[in-house]
């Protein structure tokens, strides 16, 4: 068995037990698939790698730790878009950047690490990335939507906050994550 089969196979492991809200067991199951991945390097790896990252990335944001999630998303990042090797025009690879790097900005507004939040949207501004422009303007209005909830004596109804129908991925409830 292939350091790579290893790998897969403790990714799915860890895929199973996100499913199941077990976080810790799916970010142990991810770190010891990276612990693989790496042992046994090589360009198909760098896809493997950047997705095992993410996937952790995510169980360590479920279980608040920020901190943790936005190093992942950062590694994720970097494996995609390092030295080329990753191509950007596969759809896959695109989706997994967006969704790190839009991790990341969440990971940074809770963390309240508000200079690397900044440096972030600036930079996706100078990109002209509308998408992910219009994720942190939902955000935004979501969390002055909780904020007002919690100071307010009104009763609560849920509801969906949209800015744009034309953005369907940007469906932000006022609670959670």
């Amino acid at each position: 068995m292939t350091g790579r089969d290893i790998a897969e196979s403790l990714k799915e492991k860890g895929n199973e037990f996100y499913k199941t809200s077990f976080f810790a067991e799916a970010e142990d199951a991810y770190s010891k698939a990276l612990n693989e991945v790496v042992q046994d390097e090589g360009d198909p790896k760098l896809v493997l790698r950047a997705t095992i990252y993410s996937n952790r990335a995510n169980a360590r944001f479920e279980m608040g730790n920020y901190s943790g999630a936005a190093d992942d998303s950062r590694n994720a990042i970097g494996v995609i878009q390092s030295d080329g090797k990753v191509s950007l025009d596969d759809e896959k690879n695109h989706a997994l950047l967006s969704k790190n790097e839009w991790r990341l900005a969440r990971c940074l507004f809770y963390d309240q690490r508000n200079e690397e939040l900044k440096a972030l949207v600036a930079a996706k501004e100078a990109e002209s990335d509308s998408i992910f422009l219009e994720k942190v303007k939902c955000f935004t209005k979501s969390m002055q939507f909780k904020e007002k909830l919690h100071s307010s004596s009104e009763e609560f109804s849920p509801q969906i906050l949209r800015s744009n129908l034309s953005f369907p991925f940007c469906e932000h409830y006022p609670f959670g994550h």
